[in-house]
């Protein structure tokens, strides 16, 4: 994904997260991946894989889509 859109992509999913009251280290292994990398994701350091996006996007219980909107894919 593009650093800008990875960026809005990753404070998106982190709010999503916060509204559950979900953790990142209760998260990580429902997603496939260690907690260090999660973090590293949602902080946008590193790039969110659309499969990643796909399963937390289950995890939250929203479409992927909705993490991409205003953004042409």
């Amino acid at each position: 994904m593009h650093d800008d859109m990875n960026g809005l992509v990753a404070i998106r999913l982190r709010a999503a997260l916060d509204e559950l009251g979900i953790t990142i280290k209760a998260t990580a292994p429902q997603v496939g991946m260690s907690p260090q990398s999660l973090y590293r994701k949602l902080r946008g350091e590193r790039p969110i894989t659309w499969n990643e996006l796909v399963n937390l996007s289950v995890l939250v219980n929203r479409h992927p889509g909705s993490f991409l909107r205003d953004w042409d894919v």
